[in-house]
């Protein structure tokens, strides 16, 4: 946090997770981590400790699915009691993160991380939990949208800041220019500025960024331990992600 604040940072996020078994699963656990207290003690020590330095706090409640052959963004628990099920557990972990950003005096939250399968949807059950989440949170809210889900969200207008995570590909083959990287950011960035025009509220980043790979862009959302033949380059994650600011 010394570095952070002597670099000028002004925000840091902060993200504590829970767990679920598989895509399938109703039930999300709260000890992921560590023992759900120990961790929410850890998360208000944190915050106060970026206070301290003049740095504001984003709490992103996440979730990690433990059979690894699944991403968040599938989740489909399969019928609508199974539906029924999970959005009363997963409220119950938005919930008690809500609580405990307040009390620890975070600045913002985010109520969903890459629900790709259901924020198009179920309108009347996200409405109530962001309500819900104000009733106990005074801060801003955002949601974490996949770089290819803002523009299906149908809940944007009862929160404070379109929330993206910007893992844009910037081109499609290996070998690509920065020049081309750049083309492919305007490109990116076009419908998320409609975006912003029509609902009349800023966007932002939760999360950007790049691996130390070789064609980091191409495909960013790859991870390198689950690949071959991988070349590391620091450079490579230096101009991906100068192209896309």
């Amino acid at each position: 946090l010394d570095h952070l604040a002597r670099m000028g940072t002004t925000w840091i996020s902060v993200t504590p997770f829970g767990r679920i078994w598989s895509l399938t699963s109703t039930e999300v656990y709260m000890d992921f981590e560590a023992p759900y207290e120990e961790n929410r003690a850890a998360v208000r020590e944190i915050i106060a400790q970026a206070h301290a330095r003049g740095i504001r706090v984003l709490v992103v409640p996440h979730l990690w699915v433990w059979n690894e052959s699944g991403w968040r963004g599938e989740i489909e628990p399969g019928s609508p009691e199974g539906w029924r099920a999970y959005q009363a557990s997963y409220r119950e972990f938005v919930l008690a993160w809500a609580h405990d950003a307040a009390e620890a005096g975070a600045d913002a939250m985010s109520i969903g991380v890459e629900c790709t399968s259901w924020s198009g949807r179920f309108a009347p059950y996200w409405r109530s939990l962001i309500a819900e989440v104000r009733a106990v949170f005074p801060g801003l809210l955002t949601y974490s949208a996949n770089w290819d889900e803002a523009e299906n969200v149908i809940f944007w207008e009862a929160l404070d800041l379109i929330g993206v995570q910007a893992f844009y590909p910037l081109a499609h083959h290996d070998g690509a220019t920065f020049e081309e990287y750049l083309e492919g950011a305007r490109a990116a960035r076009e419908p998320l500025a409609r975006l912003a025009e029509t609902l009349a509220m800023p966007v932002l980043f939760v999360e950007i960024g790049y691996t130390t790979r070789r064609d980091a862009a191409v495909e960013p959302w790859l991870w390198p331990d689950g690949m071959t033949d991988v070349a590391y380059s620091e450079e490579e994650q230096a101009r991906a992600t100068e192209a896309l600011v």
